[in-house]
């Protein structure tokens, strides 16, 4: 009773904006797909209110239906319609200006010792809009964690005001997709399958995931063949979850998919819009220029990792990755790249060379960096 008056109200309040066949167009591809009321109203607001944000008829971008279905909380179905307030949400809604980029960092990145709920206090202080979860990599996300311990996760998460703005994964640097070992390749599926599963109860659409790792032993064109057959056996996956696989280019490190028209030729033969690339602009350091990959890749970007890169190895201590602007990335290159290609979706903070000291200070400094940049004020 409390969904269907709370739907009426939602029409009600999008007409005006001409926007009711929107909420009814999302609502009906709810019904068909997922059918959950709270799935419907959910897609069928951010479907209204992002065609508010279009220029003209039709124009509707899916990347603003994707971001402001994130946004909207489930509180209002339980409250009912009296406590709605469409009008708060549609002022939120059109502060998603064209082009705005929100910001994020991984929770991997808290400070050894602190709590999930201390971490995430000291984010949103920071002035980030969501978190970046790493599945395998901090104690309080593991692949044994349980369906109902995400769920709390994205409550908390949530409860401090932030979203989740991704899923990741280190795990497949041991267990990669491109291991000769058939066993190896069924855990690595799974990692896959599980990122799938937790972006579904976390709110998110895009996962991470490091595709394969060439070796002296296990030369390129095996890896090409054994990771194109993951991609395609786990396409079917990400369509039904709706949630999109960002294979990253680690470059050097993988030793893979070196340049972005080997990228591009690998996303070719996958052929879904399910998978694309999640860009690192630090890990292409020797292999190229990142604004290059931008321009490419454009509108198959799921997220950006920013970082930083010390071009000349050596210069460095133990990494040749650094804080943003004190390395050699071309910095306004990026940024007019981002631009020309309209890119207005996340950017998550990957800081690899930690703080020794006063390790928050880093949260605020990047957050700041980061903050330059979506100004372009470089």
């Amino acid at each position: 009773m409390a969904f269907c008056a709370l739907f009426t109200r939602l029409l009600s309040a999008s007409r005006p904006q001409k926007n009711g066949d929107s909420a009814l167009a999302g609502i009906a591809h709810t019904i068909i797909f997922w059918a959950t009321p709270e799935d419907a109203l959910r897609l069928g607001a951010a479907s209204a209110a992002a065609n508010c944000l279009a220029g003209s008829p039709g124009a509707t971008r899916l990347g603003h239906i994707r971001r402001l279905q994130n946004e909207i909380r489930l509180e209002t179905i339980e409250t009912g319609p009296e406590h709605f307030r469409y009008d708060s949400f549609l002022r939120s809604s059109w502060s998603a200006q064209e082009g705005v980029m929100k910001k994020s960092i991984g929770d991997n990145m808290i400070p050894r010792g602190w709590s999930f709920e201390q971490g995430l206090e000291l984010v949103k202080k920071a002035g980030y809009d969501g978190i970046e979860l790493w599945l395998g990599e901090v104690p309080w996300f593991q692949m044994n964690t349980t369906d109902t311990q995400v769920t709390e996760l994205r409550r908390k998460v949530e409860n401090a005001g932030l979203v989740v703005s991704n899923v990741s994964t280190g795990l497949h640097w041991k267990t990669p997709l491109s291991a000769r070992d058939p066993d190896l390749r069924a855990q690595a599926i799974r990692i896959v399958e599980r990122e799938l599963e937790t972006a579904q109860l976390l709110g998110c659409d895009a996962i991470l995931v490091v595709t394969g790792l060439v070796t002296q032993e296990v030369p390129y064109n095996e890896v090409y063949q054994r990771c194109l057959d993951a991609m395609q056996q786990l396409t079917p996956v990400a369509a039904k979850a709706r949630v999109k696989i960002g294979c990253e280019n680690c470059n050097s490190e993988q030793r893979f998919l070196l340049t972005p028209r080997e990228f591009w030729t690998f996303l070719n033969e996958v052929d879904s819009p399910f998978v694309g690339i999640h860009l690192d602009v630090g890990n292409i350091h020797d292999t190229g220029f990142a604004e290059q990959w931008i321009e490419m890749h454009g509108p198959r970007i799921t997220r950006i990792h920013l970082k930083d890169v010390m071009k000349k190895r050596g210069r460095c201590c133990d990494t040749v990755y650094t804080s943003l602007f004190i390395g050699d990335n071309d910095w306004p290159a990026i940024r007019a790249a981002l631009t020309k290609v309209r890119y207005d979706g996340w950017l998550i903070a990957e800081m690899e060379a930690r703080y020794r000291y006063a390790q928050d200070q880093q949260f605020y400094d990047t957050a700041a960096d980061m903050d330059r940049l979506i100004s372009a004020k470089l």
